[in-house]
């Protein structure tokens, strides 16, 4: 897996309407492309975070991998309420 391309131009495109909230004479390309690196920066490090958070919370916060068991267990208590009240949804 690589780089996730197609998301630059919605970042720059980001960038340019970030930078229409300034005034006409605080705006310029340079804001524009501030807030595009801002935002692949932004995203980069929620990739990271989102990649990494199960290892770590696994190591320091001692919480394993539920394997969908809370799914099942929604599921079961949802076809629980169901069958003691069937015209409840």
């Amino acid at each position: 897996m690589g780089p996730n391309y197609g998301n630059l131009p919605g970042n720059f495109a980001a960038g340019e309407l970030w930078h229409l909230y300034y005034p006409a004479g605080n705006s310029s390309t340079e804001l524009a492309v501030s807030g595009a690196v801002i935002q692949v920066a932004e995203g980069a490090g929620g990739s990271i975070f989102n990649e990494f958070w199960p290892g770590l919370a696994r190591k320091f916060l001692h919480k394993g991998p539920t394997h969908g068991l809370d799914a099942q267990a929604a599921a079961e208590e949802k076809a629980r309420k169901q069958q003691s009240d069937p015209n409840d949804k």
